[in-house]
């Protein structure tokens, strides 16, 4: 996401740095050229230390993600980020003018760079998380993104809703912060060149399977499970795994692959996906329909907003069969009301947001030139309880308890005459 937004500043002529992390698993295949690169490490890795042990083997194990390990473990990670004086001194050598970070609530934290640098800063992060960034919701339409419901949620659904939002309230001074508002779909682009891996391999249709960078190994049971599948299916299927390939001819496997230009191949029928959010977009952008098989997290709210809109199906990969997923991927391939609907809402899509990385570039380079200060909502000038009109409803409340406290002493006292007038009589 990062580096798309990247490549796209570029092309508009400004000088890019890049931070990464030096132990990325797939930093030998990035297109780094034209970028300046600042590496740094931490003693606990993204994929060993959080993913893996807290999300993947929770999943297939049939426990709950480990919510709290995560919390914990990623701001160990910040604190390391953080405190390392060497790469804070690297970052004020290349004398930024704008400061763009991954807005998430692990790494929020990281905005105390720009702060002492002195320099505006733009957040990107694939969540909404209205009560962070004061965006105008309704709890009763509006999910939060880790909720797997869609937006007509039952009654039981609209409380389970309310209550999570409301659990967030106590973290929401950690928002108050001038940025750009979180854009969707920054790793969609249109495709400049036809992959070489899908020429002459797959004229009959090819399947696209990805878990993402954090799922490259899966258990045995899975995997037995994924060979039968893609025995069955009538399609070629190229599958992003470090697992080796029991039929070349029919099966390519791959620990990374240009999943983006994968999806813009006319020849790709079906994305079996985790429902990442980068992924999901690329799909979108490019109009072709998913089997969703989540594991945790926004995975499940995405899958599930999938699944209304008929961009495709979803499954429950540890319990669902090989003629489950089988059938899912024949008829998400060959039933129009999935390739419709999907492509209908791409084209809506790039109507409204275009490429999104270009458009993200266009007001990051706006920013730079103009100021982003007349785009601040006054939302964020307020306090909290002014935010969320706690004044306004306090004041509301006590009066309706003043109302019914005169009129119950109103009561009171037309009783009491009431009776006085009895007992006279």
């Amino acid at each position: 996401m990062h580096l798309k937004l990247a490549r796209a500043l570029t092309e508009k002529g400004h000088e890019i740095t890049l931070v990464i992390p030096s132990n990325i698993g797939i930093r030998d295949v990035l297109d780094l050229s034209g970028l300046q690169v600042i590496e740094y490490s931490t003693r606990l890795n993204m994929v060993k230390d959080v993913a893996e042990p807290t999300m993947v083997k929770p999943y297939f194990e049939g426990r709950e993600a480990d919510l709290e390990n995560v919390v914990q473990t990623m701001r160990q990670i910040s604190h390391e980020i953080l405190t390392n004086q060497m790469l804070f001194e690297k970052m004020k050598l290349a004398k930024p003018d704008l400061f763009v970070y991954d807005d998430g609530s692990a790494s929020r934290m990281f905005l105390i760079f720009a702060y002492r640098m002195g320099v505006p800063f733009a957040g990107l992060h694939f969540a909404s998380e209205p009560f962070f960034r004061r965006i105008p919701f309704s709890p009763a339409v509006d999910p939060v993104e880790f909720l797997p419901v869609g937006q007509h949620m039952t009654f039981t659904e609209r409380l389970t809703n309310f209550m999570i939002y409301a659990s967030q309230l106590p973290e929401t001074n950690l928002a108050q912060c001038q940025g750009c508002r979180r854009n969707s779909g920054f790793t969609c682009k249109a495709l400049a060149s036809r992959p070489t891996i899908v020429h002459g391999r797959c004229s009959g249709g090819v399947v696209i399977v990805s878990f993402g960078s954090f799922v490259l190994d899966l258990p045995d049971n899975i995997v037995q499970k994924f060979w039968e599948v893609f025995r069955e299916i009538p399609f070629k299927v190229i599958f992003r795994s470090n697992l080796p390939s029991p039929d070349k001819r029919k099966l390519l496997t791959l620990p990374w692959f240009p999943q983006n230009d994968l999806l813009a191949h006319p020849n790709t029928k079906v994305f079996v996906t985790h429902c990442g959010s980068s992924g999901q977009y690329q799909a979108l952008y490019h109009a072709v329909p998913m089997v969703g098989l989540p594991i945790s997290f926004d995975q499940l709210y995405n899958a599930e907003r999938m699944r209304i809109k008929n961009f495709g199906m979803t499954l429950d990969l540890r319990s669902a069969n090989v003629s489950e997923i089988a059938s899912a991927i024949k008829t998400v391939a060959t039933d129009r009301i999935y390739k419709d609907a999907i492509t209908h809402a791409s084209h809506l899509f790039r109507v409204e947001f275009g490429v999104p990385a270009e458009r993200a570039a266009f007001w990051l380079d706006h920013v730079m030139l103009y100021g982003g200060a007349y785009m601040r909502s006054a939302g964020q000038e307020i306090p909290l309880y002014q935010f969320y009109l706690m004044d306004v409803l306090g004041f509301l409340g006590a009066m309706l308890v003043i109302c019914l406290c005169v009129l119950l002493y109103i009561l009171r006292l037309a009783v009491k005459k009431f009776y006085k007038k009895r007992k006279v009589d």
